[in-house]
């Protein structure tokens, strides 16, 4: 059923579909078209015509405060959706999506490691040298917590610094460094919680 109803989508559609299936269950116009490399609005036109057709499905708040979100009615139809794209395509659809999580004002790291992941994997799979794709997704991690400890919120920059540490290889010059400053920020916020803990009294 998922086959007969992605085949009777326009070419556009379809291509539409496969992008936002790239970005996962969840999905958003902004991510879809970086993926893509279309006009937003354009991607817009399809997602519509997805929802229409009962593949997606709009959600009424999105999680990315000025974007549209949906999400996939059926698993099914993302998975056939993937399995129409080769490897190496899915390595650069991927790598644009966390391109553009990586520029999210408010950062979604499981989110960025997600899509490197699955590049990462895919690549290697593939034979392909992983080493540059790792370095590029801690430090596209780092980043994020740069921009979440900036906006004063250590838990979100902990929580990124906590995926970049997962990517980061043990012989990688500069996780001493990560380290360290993972755990001063660490510090700051137990400081923080235990300054803002009501006094025992009685």
């Amino acid at each position: 059923m998922a086959a007969a109803q992605l085949d009777g989508l326009d070419r556009t559609a379809r291509s539409v579909l496969r992008d936002a299936a790239v970005v996962g269950g969840t999905l958003w116009r902004g991510a879809v078209a970086a993926v893509s490399r279309r006009d937003p609005e354009e991607v817009g036109r399809g997602l519509e015509l997805l929802e229409s057709r009962e593949l997606l499905r709009r959600v009424r708040r999105s999680g990315v405060p000025g974007d549209v979100e949906y999400v996939f009615r059926y698993a099914v139809s993302r998975d056939v959706a993937l399995a129409q794209l080769p490897g190496r395509v899915l390595v650069e659809r991927h790598l644009r999506a966390a391109d553009w999580a990586a520029l999210l004002d408010v950062p979604r790291p499981g989110l960025l490691a997600f899509h490197y992941d699955r590049a990462i994997a895919l690549a290697e799979a593939d034979g392909t040298p992983v080493e540059a794709m790792e370095r590029r997704a801690w430090e596209a991690l780092v980043g994020a917590s740069a921009r979440a400890a900036a906006a004063g919120d250590d838990a979100l920059a902990v929580s990124c610094l906590d995926h970049a540490l997962d990517r980061c290889p043990p012989g990688e010059p500069e996780r001493v460094w990560l380290v360290t400053h993972h755990g001063r920020i660490r510090d700051s916020l137990g400081t923080r919680a235990h300054r803002r803990r009501p006094a025992v009294t009685g």
